[in-house]
C-alpha cells in the first residue's frame, strides 16, 4: 500500500467519526438555549454550553477541512489580530471607539466614553 493510499484511508476513517460528531455539536448549539429556558439554568451556564459547542464545532470542522495544523494556524492569526485591534482601540480609540474595562463585575463589563 503506498503512502498516498494509507493517508486516504486514514482520512476516510476519521471522517466517518467526524460527521456524526459535527451533527451532535450542531444540535447541542441549537438545544442549549432551549435547555437553559426549560430547565431554568443560569444564563451563564447556557452561554457556556452554547459557546463551547460552537467552538468545538468550528475547531472540528476546520480540522477536518484544513487539517489540525491549518486550523491552529488560523486560530493563532485570528487571536493575534483581534487582540492587537482591541489593544489599539483601548489605547487610541481606533477603530472601535474609546472604552475601557471597569472593576465592576456583572452585566456591565465595560463603560463607553461616548
Amino acid at each position: 500500500m503506498t503512502a498516498d493510499l494509507r493517508i486516504g484511508v486514514a482520512k476516510q476513517a476519521t471522517h466517518g467519526l467526524t460527521s456524526p460528531l459535527l451533527w451532535v455539536l450542531a444540535a447541542a448549539s441549537v438545544l442549549s438555549p432551549m435547555a437553559t429556558i426549560l430547565l431554568h439554568l443560569p444564563q451563564a451556564v447556557g452561554g457556556a454550553m452554547l459557546a463551547s459547542s460552537l467552538t468545538l464545532f468550528g475547531l472540528l470542522h476546520g480540522a477536518s477541512t484544513y487539517g489540525w495544523r491549518g486550523i491552529l494556524f488560523f486560530l493563532v492569526v485570528c487571536l493575534g489580530v483581534s487582540n492587537a485591534f482591541e489593544n489599539l482601540s483601548i489605547l487610541t480609540g481606533f477603530p472601535f471607539g474609546w472604552y475601557h474595562y471597569s472593576d465592576a463585575m456583572g452585566p456591565k463589563l465595560f463603560w463607553c466614553r461616548c
